[in-house]
């Protein structure tokens, strides 16, 4: 028998041991998914498929309460849908769609069009025959997937770091031309389909006004809208670090000059870089206040949709020798979550202060073959489990970084290019869920199995998006995950139905400090 203790003496030690990680301080009963609930917002989280063999990750992943928006790091790309001309495999996306049915949660579709990841026979086309593959690829893909998407990112990163369109293969052998077809593509799927999916540009390095972020602006206003091409959002990255200064007001200013165009605006890829594994709890601090400023952006902006985190374990980050995300492990991959400091900034920055108290209490009981993955204070039991009880008490896009390709995207800083391979699995797994809202208890059973996918490539970029869902939350001061011997829960009892909650958001003031899922009505080819 092995207790989880991720926010006792034990927790903290295990944080100490390895790199004197801040624990998370917050004792408040809702959790992030809640919180932006709470606005009319989302929190969604990035994943990627070969993460899905860490039951723990995973029971971590379906927790509907953290929560509501899925994004696929590299299951969508071109190269794992169509790696051979006019010849789709969607089996690693189908994966993470399932799951988020499953959860009751939404999908950000990433991505219709990159310079990354594409593979070789489509660069060496002619301009008439890649504008074709294109229009072809963007209705195969858009038309399989169907109403699972809230939403696509229908052309990522077209626009360089020097605020011009950037000298992709696409650019060089098409002019403006690709962008123009994509959306214009897309649009007409959606249209002739009766979709719901809304259609976003996506990019980093555009958190505040700056350079970037006005020519992303002027290539909307002349090259979509003028022209009468429809376009719903754009997504702003928010790769981001420690050191970034700007402030919630910075942030604020510059959505609402997208907004102002009748957009929706959400964070997409969100994650800020510490400078090592190990950073002093200044820097820590100091990241916390990232965290908060970005999310508090969206909160104050009525049509920001929500925020994805570019996944949220630091043991599955797509940055090498940093610990940029709100969990981790510290007895590394396949063992116990931990919530760190930086989760607390989130949670500040959706306008909710950390002094509520609340008491967790797990049960764990002794039974072969049972995994039971604590994430800051919930314990989630990922196959047959047991009994034991436990109960404790509970910026701006400066860097340059984007992720696309292995959370997205090559590692690189400054938008330089640099090479990263990602491994990516098709997986399948089966996980239930239970939120009972009068006594607070939470059950969550888990288990997936993956094949892998390795993709390399040099740059930037990443996703996400969404809204609509209905969860129940529990309102108990305590969280209960039992399991008995030699049993299986996956009863799943959390809502009555997909509530769209695109655009109703709640510009309050800010503290510093499913049912079925919508997805579930999915085209399929």
């Amino acid at each position: 028998m092995k207790l989880f203790l991720p926010f006792t003496v034990v927790g903290l030690s295990l944080a100490v041991a390895n790199g004197a990680l801040l624990p998370s301080t917050y004792s408040g009963t809702k959790r992030l998914h809640e919180l932006a609930k709470a606005q009319g917002k989302y929190m969604g989280t990035a994943t990627d498929n070969s993460e899905l063999t860490d039951t723990y990750y995973l029971a971590a992943l379906k927790s509907s309460s953290e929560f509501g928006m899925l994004t696929p790091g590299n299951s969508m790309k071109w190269d794992a849908t169509e790696a051979t001309q006019d010849t789709f495999t969607y089996t690693k996306g189908d994966a993470i769609v399932s799951i988020a049915d499953e959860m009751g949660a939404q999908v950000r579709c990433h991505t219709l069009l990159w310079h990354q990841q594409v593979p070789t026979w489509v660069q060496s086309l002619s301009k008439a025959e890649m504008l074709s593959a294109l229009e072809n690829h963007i209705t195969k893909v858009m038309t399989h997937f169907g109403d699972s998407c809230y939403a696509w990112d229908v052309a990522n990163e077209v626009m360089g770091d020097d605020a011009t369109y950037r000298k992709s293969f696409w650019y060089t052998t098409t002019g403006t031309d690709y962008i123009t077809t994509a959306f214009k593509t897309a649009n007409k799927v959606k249209k002739s389909l009766g979709l719901k999916t809304k259609l976003y540009y996506n990019d980093y390095n555009t958190n505040t006004v700056n350079a970037k972020s006005t020519a992303v602006l002027d290539m909307i206003q002349t090259l979509l809208l003028d022209a009468d091409i429809g376009i719903d959002g754009v997504g702003f990255q928010s790769h981001s670090s420690y050191s970034d200064t700007a402030t919630t007001a910075d942030m604020v200013t510059n959505l609402e000059r997208f907004t102002a165009l009748g957009l929706d605006v959400a964070y997409t890829e969100l994650d800020v870089k510490t400078s090592s594994t190990s950073p002093s709890e200044d820097e820590q601090e100091k990241q916390v206040t990232v965290y908060t400023d970005t999310v508090a952006a969206c909160q104050q902006v009525e049509n920001c949709v929500g925020v994805t985190i570019w996944d949220f374990d630091d043991t599955y980050t797509w940055l090498s020798n940093s610990a940029p995300l709100p969990w981790y492990q510290p007895s590394g991959k396949g063992t116990a979550l931990v919530r760190k400091r930086a989760y607390d900034g989130i949670v500040a920055g959706w306008g909710t202060s950390s002094n509520t108290s609340e008491s967790t209490t797990s049960t764990e009981s002794s039974a072969a073959e049972s995994t039971t993955a604590s994430v800051g204070g919930e314990a989630y039991t990922s196959t047959a489990a047991s009994s034991a009880t436990q109960t404790t008490s509970g910026s701006t896009d400066t860097t340059g970084t984007s992720a696309e390709n292995s959370g997205d995207s090559g590692a690189s800083t400054t938008a330089s290019s640099s090479t990263e391979t990602s491994t990516a699995g098709s997986s399948t797994t089966e996980t239930s869920s239970t939120e009972n809202s009068s006594t607070g208890t939470a059950t969550s059973t888990a288990s997936g199995a993956t094949e892998t996918e390795s993709t390399t490539s040099s740059s930037t970029g990443s996703d996400t998006e969404s809204s609509s869902y209905s969860l129940s939350t529990s309102s108990g001061g305590a969280e209960t995950t039992t399991s008995s011997s030699n049993t299986e829960t996956t009863t799943q009892s959390s809502s009555t139905g997909p509530v769209d909650t695109t655009s109703t958001a709640g510009s309050s003031a800010q503290t510093p400090s499913t049912g079925k899922s919508a997805c579930a009505s999915r085209l399929r080819k």
